[in-house]
């Protein structure tokens, strides 16, 4: 089953502020993914000048923000990722290929808790032609070596600029039901405050697909109406002219 699949992404560590992102890849049906953890709200993204369009946000109990932004159709080169207002903290950048090209976003889940060794788990309702996004903050972390829960795959990890707080960022493949944002802690201190953010991203046929999809469905209705002898000859060799010659 096609669904959205990941490409390349890096971690910035300490400042969101303004990072370098070399996208390599073009086309409708890719997708820039920046998630911000910030000691303060940030204030909005954006790649190469162009905003980029909020797909969830949560503020924490402990003051802090994770929020996961995205650009459809990127353009390919090195610019500027720009975040405005999110104070210390962490950012990542993520490109997907197979991304919808209007309205990728599916249903939203996040949650938070204390003084555990794990960040919380999130359920996601999808299908499962989507990818379920995670992003993941914990506070108390002590190294790179975070383990995501059964299903998951880690993309990105990387130290924030306060409290010792890291950023995970992975995905998951889409079901009715998928449980996504669990980090395994056996490296960390017992933190203060953890959260977890995670949606699904909606899959688009890249244009070959899109053609061959179409000239299927074409194909399907001329052998329906042949079939069933219910259009005169005439009206059917003009409606599907471009397939054959009656």
């Amino acid at each position: 089953m096609p669904t959205p699949s990941f490409l390349a992404g890096q971690a910035y560590a300490v400042d969101p502020g303004t990072h370098s992102y070399n996208n390599l890849y073009g086309g409708p049906t890719i997708a820039l993914i920046v998630d911000v953890l910030g000691k303060s709200n940030p204030s909005g993204v954006t790649y190469n000048g162009v905003a980029m369009t909020l797909a969830m946000a949560y503020a924490y109990t402990d003051s802090f923000f994770l929020e996961s932004y995205y650009l459809l159709h990127p353009p390919v080169g090195t610019y500027n990722i720009v975040v405005s207002g999110a104070g210390d903290g962490a950012v990542h950048a993520r490109t997907y290929k197979n991304v919808k090209s209007s309205s990728p976003i599916g249903n939203t889940a996040s949650a938070e808790n204390t003084a555990v060794l794990n960040t919380p788990e999130v359920t996601v309702p999808s299908d499962v032609t989507e990818l379920v996004l995670c992003a993941s903050a914990h506070e108390g972390r002590l190294t790179n070596n975070m383990t995501p829960a059964s299903g998951q795959t880690e993309r990105l990890e990387s130290a924030s600029g306060f409290s010792d707080t890291g950023l995970m960022t992975g995905d998951e493949a889409g079901a009715t039901s998928v449980a996504t944002g669990r980090w395994n802690g056996a490296n960390y201190l017992t933190g203060t405050n953890n959260g977890t953010i995670a949606y699904g991203l909606k899959y688009g046929a890249s244009g070959g697909a899109q053609i061959l999809i179409m000239a299927t469905r074409r194909w399907q209705e001329f052998m329906r109406d042949l079939k069933h002898g219910l259009v005169p000859p005439d009206t059917l060799r003009r409606r599907y002219r471009e397939l054959v010659t009656i």
